[in-house]
């Protein structure tokens, strides 16, 4: 409720609206995730003027945490030890889903052959996460060489046999020798 006027207001994460007209909304209201409260107009930032601001959520820090551990609704897994560089988990869990991390094969090899092995570790990391490949429902696809994807292709459909899910491709925005690498969301089993 707004504490000026009294009105109702839904919560989201960017912006809360109560009593704008529509043409407001329209005008500013796509650069509300990316402008801060002190950077917008006077009018529109005062709590009546109908926009309210929550507060950010609590950022995890980077310690190690146990495997599969909940911090704030979400489960870590494959934190990265004290003595890695890596920063990021290899997948987390939370609100149903399962997003599993960027990786490539570990080995060098033909494209088919590093895409079976990436897509044998997104595989693990399903399964630790209390998920499979049939629950997959958006996969990215990085690669180094275009010329590489028919041959990257084939054995992918071999992993989707029960449906393929939504894809995206991109080329590895990074320095690799992988030849390609997969990163992908899952419905977590539990949230069938």
């Amino acid at each position: 409720m707004c504490r000026d006027c009294g009105g109702q207001f839904r919560l989201d994460d960017h912006v809360r609206l109560i009593h704008r007209s529509i043409e407001d909304v329209e005008r500013i209201s796509y650069l509300a995730p990316f402008i801060s409260r002190s950077a917008m107009p006077k009018a529109l930032a005062s709590p009546c003027a109908g926009w309210h601001y929550a507060p950010r959520r609590p950022v995890t820090s980077g310690h190690r945490k146990r495997e599969g551990i909940s911090m704030h609704g979400i489960e870590f897994f494959g934190m990265p030890g004290e003595d890695e560089a890596r920063p990021f988990s290899r997948a987390t869990k939370a609100g149903g889903l399962v997003f599993v991390s960027g990786h490539s094969g570990g080995i060098r090899g033909t494209a088919t052959e590093e895409a079976r092995a990436a897509l044998g570790i997104i595989k693990s990391l399903l399964e630790e996460a209390g998920s499979s490949m049939d629950h997959v429902v958006q996969v990215t696809l990085l690669i180094t060489n275009s010329a590489e994807y028919d041959e990257i292709n084939r054995e992918y459909k071999l992993h989707f046999p029960n449906g393929l899910p939504a894809r995206h491709t991109a080329r590895f925005g990074v320095p690799t020798t992988a030849k390609c690498g997969f990163a992908c969301i899952a419905l977590a089993a539990d949230s069938q």
